[in-house]
């Protein structure tokens, strides 16, 4: 990909930037989610870790609880039904659109040999030991605070994107205040973070999200421009795009 005088130059001409992981991207990596975008997502992570790029990864600690959330709920609703391993291979060819992430992660596991919910989600009682192996970091609040106040602009901001998804998705697609309050918190943390340099992969922080109802309310929504622009970017194959674009620019000026 670069040799080393490259590999030290850029290290040098291209400013560290902090990529926020949101929850889906998240359990994208994981395998327990799915996207399209997994694979290559995988493999490019492993890209910037072996060729040094300068991408810090971080995750918020409202993302882990999130994580931590999901996966308690859906160990829950499966364990109120005592799954065969029949049931479950009936479950993944009558309804293959509906099981996704975890729950169909289970029914496979268990079509194969039967276990249930309990022992089957053990391996994720500590998510966050699985995020850290991939070399993510938790982002903690700069203040210690264990929850988020709400303030003005945040109030406003939940407000805006709950308008939003009101109006663009049906009411079996809307999300819940928690998740929106979540969604507006880490994108708030992604935003204190950013910078304007002199180049434009100078930018301090971005957010990477596989959430598109999430990237277009940033993408349309006067509110969230005016509060800070630019914070998302939904694939990180675009990122990766972008820094390559960004070393030709710089390796052009050496």
């Amino acid at each position: 990909f670069t040799d080393d005088a490259t590999q030290d130059y850029l290290k040098r001409a291209i400013p560290r930037i902090t990529i926020f992981l949101d929850t889906n991207f998240l359990f994208g990596v994981l395998n327990l989610h799915n996207n399209p975008q997994n694979e290559v997502s995988v493999e490019l992570i492993a890209l910037v870790r072996d060729q040094q790029l300068p991408f810090d990864f971080y995750y918020h600690e409202d993302s882990l609880q999130e994580m931590q959330e999901t996966i308690a709920a859906t160990q829950k609703r499966l364990s109120q039904v005592a799954w065969s391993s029949g049931l479950s291979r009936a479950a993944i060819t009558t309804r293959p659109f509906e099981l996704i992430g975890l729950e169909l992660k289970y029914h496979e596991a268990n079509a194969q040999h039967q276990i249930d919910p309990a022992t089957f989600f053990l391996k994720y009682r500590h998510v966050e030991k699985l995020v850290n192996e991939r070399g993510f970091k938790i982002y903690r609040r700069p203040n210690g605070a264990r929850t988020e106040k709400i303030d003005e602009e945040t109030a406003d901001l939940i407000s805006a994107y709950t308008k939003f998804l009101e109006t663009r998705w049906p009411h079996n697609r809307q999300k819940s205040f928690s998740t929106i309050k979540h969604d507006i918190v880490v994108w708030k943390a992604a935003k204190a973070l950013r910078r304007t340099g002199t180049t434009g992969l100078d930018v301090g922080a971005l957010l990477l999200s596989a959430d598109q109802k999430w990237v277009a309310e940033e993408m349309t929504s006067a509110r969230m421009m005016r509060a800070g622009t630019g914070c998302f970017i939904g694939s990180l194959v675009l990122l990766v795009a972008a820094l390559i674009r960004g070393m030709a620019v710089a390796a052009s000026t050496r």
